[in-house]
């Protein structure tokens, strides 16, 4: 079978096909390399387990090393945490029992003052500065 090409002569199948090929092989080396200077290169480069006391022992150690040193500044924050938390937890059991304290003990303390007080003032014994006084401890 014949075909005819480009430049207008006849080849057969057989010649057609080797010098597509012959095209293929040439044409496609430049347009690769274009293509990677245009775009740039890829590198891969990987250690062989050759020598692994030598080359990969070291490195696996430092990583080792390096997660370790990790794992202990974690465990050290959590321990400071830890404490700042029971640190801080101590000190609101301490104001609420001052609250309490306060609620329980002075509040009626103080009213009964006031009651004392304007008791007194009423009955003639006392002055209305020290009713004013009494009120001003219970109000705080």
């Amino acid at each position: 079978m014949r075909l005819e090409g480009k430049s207008g002569r006849r080849r057969d199948r057989r010649n057609a096909s080797r010098e597509k090929v012959r095209l293929v092989a040439g044409t496609r080396l430049p347009a690769t390399r274009a293509a990677v200077q245009r775009h740039g290169s890829v590198q891969f480069r990987f250690d062989l387990p050759i020598f692994p006391g030598s080359r990969q022992d070291p490195k696996i150690a430092a990583k080792r090393a390096a997660r370790a040193a990790v794992a202990a500044e974690r465990e050290a924050t959590l321990r400071q945490h830890a404490a700042m938390l029971e640190s801080d937890l101590a000190e609101h059991e301490r104001l609420a029992n001052a609250v309490r304290r306060q609620r329980e003990v002075l509040l009626p303390l103080a009213r009964e003052k006031v009651e004392l007080a304007m008791a007194a003032w009423r009955g003639g014994k006392g002055s209305l500065s020290e009713v004013a006084a009494a009120q001003g401890l219970a109000v705080v």
